[in-house]
């Protein structure tokens, strides 16, 4: 099967948009290998876990030259199951 050609730019905070699945993959892959890219997107290099729903709104919403931005994307308070950021008119 050939390998999908994915643009690098979507490495940059707010540049992806919405993320395929393969996009989603290799951005994900790409924050656990480089820890100044996972710093800049956010998140704590250290930490092996990188919720779906974080990675998702850095892509589509962050800054890439504001980390305060990324950070609090990376850390809106989840929903009532624990799997994702609230938003206006759901119930906690």
């Amino acid at each position: 099967m050939p390998k999908l050609k994915i643009d690098p730019r979507i490495l940059e905070p707010g540049f992806a948009g919405e993320l395929a699945p393969d996009e989603f993959e290799y951005i994900v892959k790409e924050l656990l290998r480089d820890k100044k890219l996972s710093f800049a997107w956010g998140f704590q290099p250290g930490k092996k876990r990188r919720a779906e729903w974080a990675v998702r709104s850095v892509a589509e919403f962050g800054d890439p030259d504001n980390r305060k931005t990324n950070m609090a994307l990376a850390r809106i308070p989840r929903n009532s199951e624990g799997n994702g950021p609230n938003h206006e008119g759901e119930k906690e």
